[in-house]
């Protein structure tokens, strides 16, 4: 059976390959380059994973996580959000929503 996972992006060539190594592993896997279209797809299809930038136009990736927690259904959805910055506090933050 395959895992359905989403992967939230900005850049597209970061998207690109994380999307790439998923389907490698044998993954359905949906993509957006932001966070107000990812809530869409999630409106769409409940995926069982998601990997989300952190730093995005429209909402960040913690903003997003905490209205992704708000549908029914995602609340035990993992969420791993993927960062280059260590921004002070993140990480509390994004653990506090799940």
């Amino acid at each position: 059976m395959m895992v359905k996972a989403l992967v939230v992006e900005y850049e597209e060539d970061i998207r690109n390959l994380l999307v790439e190594q998923l389907l490698d592993k044998g993954c359905q896997v949906r993509k957006a380059n932001n966070s107000a279209v990812a809530l869409q797809l999630v409106r769409d299809a409940i995926p069982e994973i998601i990997f989300a930038d952190i730093v995005m136009p429209v909402m960040d990736g913690v903003i997003f996580l905490s209205e992704l927690r708000k549908f029914p259904g995602t609340s035990k959805i993992p969420v791993v959000l993927v960062t280059a910055i260590d921004l002070p506090g993140l990480r509390s933050r994004a653990r506090t929503l799940g």
